[in-house]
């Protein structure tokens, strides 16, 4: 037998509180982890493509891509902090 099924056991615990007490706490990191790294590779694609060069042209697009790798020239760090809140508050 698992430990959860143990402890359940030990403890009384309905299947509803068992998911409550056991899983859901034992799988959080998990069910955190997942969508953060799902939505990185998606989030890594679209910055990358909002600022590119074809043949001898240059092309910027406005978006979060032009505020992470082309900050500001008069003000770096508050360009860099804003575009990290911007990236935050959309996702």
């Amino acid at each position: 037998m698992s430990r959860k099924n143990d402890v359940s056991k030990t403890f009384r615990l309905s299947p509803w509180k068992r998911f409550w007490k056991l899983e859901l706490p034992a799988g959080a990191i998990g069910l955190v982890w997942n969508p953060v790294i799902s939505v990185a590779g998606g989030w890594f694609f679209l910055i990358s493509i909002e600022s590119f060069e074809l043949g001898n042209r240059d092309f910027r697009l406005p978006g979060l891509g032009l505020g992470c790798f082309r900050p500001l020239p008069l003000m770096p760090q508050i360009s860099k902090l804003y575009s990290r809140v911007r990236l935050w508050s959309s996702a």
